[in-house]
């Protein structure tokens, strides 16, 4: 029987498969492990007919990270609704990009996950 599912990982190598998490939590430590071992693998949120509670990865899309161009500062981290947001912004608020931590180190949900795509794309942006 499956309990609260919050998201999935889909295995895009040619041995295909799909892993469901109760958690977020265990989906980080999946994807970490998985990457590190070198699969192509891919998060999302679960199908319908299994997902329950609140739908998080609305707001998660809803995650912005803001800096400063010429100093590359974070100045600003807004939206999402979930409870490590504020953590994840007072650890990142006014540190460099190549200082702040990882939003995937620190945060353990949705939104936090979030921040780190949105983390990475500015980190590829800047060219750091």
């Amino acid at each position: 029987m499956i309990k609260t599912i919050k998201s999935y990982v889909y295995l895009t190598m040619p041995d295909r498969g799909i892993l469901v998490f109760e958690n977020t939590s265990e989906v980080i430590q999946s994807e970490n492990i998985l990457k590190a071992e070198g699969w192509k693998i891919r998060v999302m949120g679960p199908p319908p007919e299994i997902r329950s509670g609140c739908d998080l990865m609305i707001r998660a899309a809803n995650m912005k990270l803001t800096i400063d161009k010429e100093t590359k500062n974070i100045v600003n981290i807004s939206g999402g609704g979930c409870p490590d947001v504020p953590y994840l912004a007072q650890e990142m608020v006014g540190k460099t990009l190549a200082v702040a931590p990882a939003p995937r180190k620190i945060g353990h949900t949705l939104c936090g996950y979030a921040l780190q795509l949105a983390y990475e794309e500015m980190i590829r942006r800047c060219s750091l």
